[in-house]
């Protein structure tokens, strides 16, 4: 709990109790949460939080490059690995997954633009739903 305060601060946020449990939330989760369910996870322990929050908390990390915000669909979603990396979206159980970058960004960046972020998104049918039939990592 104290490196997340430590982290809210060298980034000029004040460390309130919401945003640091908000924060430790979304950078240990692998699912890449919306804000309803963080706020339904964290909601029973900390019954003072409000969805409003929660939003806002996201939202002001996102501004200061804490957490990544994505848009999927009609939903916001926010990612803790704010490194370079790739997103895989399953059709059918609509997990996303981290998905490492063979490539440097910037070599795949056209050239004589400057780029500040990039999102690559890759859409399909995860191996726990195809089962069985899929190869092994």
């Amino acid at each position: 709990m104290e490196n997340i305060k430590k982290l809210l601060q060298s980034h000029g946020i004040r460390p309130s109790l919401h945003r640091i449990k908000i924060l430790q939330y979304v950078l240990h989760s692998h699912d890449h949460p919306t804000a309803d369910t963080v706020y339904a996870d964290l909601h029973p322990q900390i019954p003072t939080l409000s969805k409003t929050t929660v939003y806002n908390a996201l939202n002001l990390f996102a501004d200061h490059n804490l957490v990544t915000a994505m848009r999927v669909g009609a939903e916001q979603r926010f990612d803790g690995t704010v490194g370079p990396h790739a997103h895989f979206l399953c059709s059918r159980c609509l997990r996303i997954y981290d998905v490492s970058l063979s490539a440097n960004l910037d070599d795949m960046a056209p050239a004589g633009f400057q780029v500040d972020q990039a999102m690559v998104l890759f859409r399909g049918v995860c191996r726990r739903c195809l089962g069985a039939s899929a190869p092994p990592q």
